[in-house]
């Protein structure tokens, strides 16, 4: 528990730094972050012998930030459409019949692929409504954790999917969502103005919400991918927390939601 309690401080301390930096040292860390977090789901796969396509998913992640750059949310569809015939060419290439290695594939392209390139995206929001977009992100999907792991520990008596997280409660769940409210609120209040965005209290409460529910459903869904492939955490890096994949659970969920809420709500206007 304080080898966890010290690592988790440390990580905390890194992404605040590398969020005030910005720039290229947050590019940086989130593509590092996505390298490695492929490598997990790859591993993860390689555990009960089901072999991804590395050269496939390796050309996605050294592509995505050229792509991002350059083309921005088209580049990502132009990238995942020639990954995945470069996932086909190398079926053919191999003469390997099997289609299953091929799906699996096409999920790790989207989980966490896809999912995860949200974050660099909204670092092409204009002015700082980037920077709080990943501020929301972070901040939403981390309090959402803590708060149902504490309400599920306080007042928990209803499992909410006991066949996939044995541990958690519709209670948790509840106590998580109105903590990830609360916590996009708090950030609009007091982040906002060192910002210098302009997203109405209502907007960052509504965000709250969907960002809480999509944490939790993503939470779920690592449950469910590890117990299918027999792991109890995707990776060993960080001690007492185990893989970015781990970390970034949640994240992966928030992060297209975020994303998504922003470009179609917030900036549309």
């Amino acid at each position: 528990m304080k080898t966890r309690f010290i690592i988790g401080l440390i990580l905390a301390a890194l992404i605040t730094t590398v969020l005030c930096i910005g720039g290229l040292a947050l590019s940086i860390t989130i593509y590092l972050f996505l390298a490695i977090a492929v490598f997990e789901v790859w591993q993860a796969f390689h555990h009960v012998g089901i072999d991804l396509s590395r050269s496939a998913l390796v050309f996605f992640v050294v592509m995505l930030p050229f792509s991002i750059h350059y083309f921005g949310i088209k580049g990502i569809l132009a990238l995942l459409m020639v990954t995945g015939i470069l996932i086909f060419v190398t079926k053919v290439l191999r003469a390997d019949l099997t289609l299953v290695s091929t799906s699996y594939t096409f999920f790790a392209l989207f989980y966490p692929c896809l999912m995860m390139s949200m974050l660099p995206m909204m670092l092409t929001f204009p002015g700082e409504a980037g920077r709080l977009a990943l501020v929301v992100t972070l901040v939403c999907a981390c309090v959402t954790d803590m708060f149902a792991y504490f309400a599920g520990l306080l007042f928990g008596k209803h499992k909410l999917c006991p066949k996939i997280s044995p541990k958690k409660t519709v209670e948790g769940a509840i106590g998580g969502t109105l903590g990830g409210i609360v916590a996009s609120v708090l950030v609009g209040y007091l982040i906002q103005p060192v910002l210098g965005t302009s997203v109405s209290l209502l907007h960052m409460a509504m965000l709250g919400l969907v960002s809480a529910v999509a944490g939790q459903i993503g939470d779920l869904s690592a449950s469910l991918v590890k117990r299918n492939v027999g792991i109890k955490d995707f990776g060993k890096i960080f001690p007492g927390h185990g893989g970015v994949m781990d970390r970034l659970d949640s994240i992966l969920f928030v992060a297209p939601i975020v994303y998504c809420y922003f470009s179609l709500v917030l900036l549309a206007a």
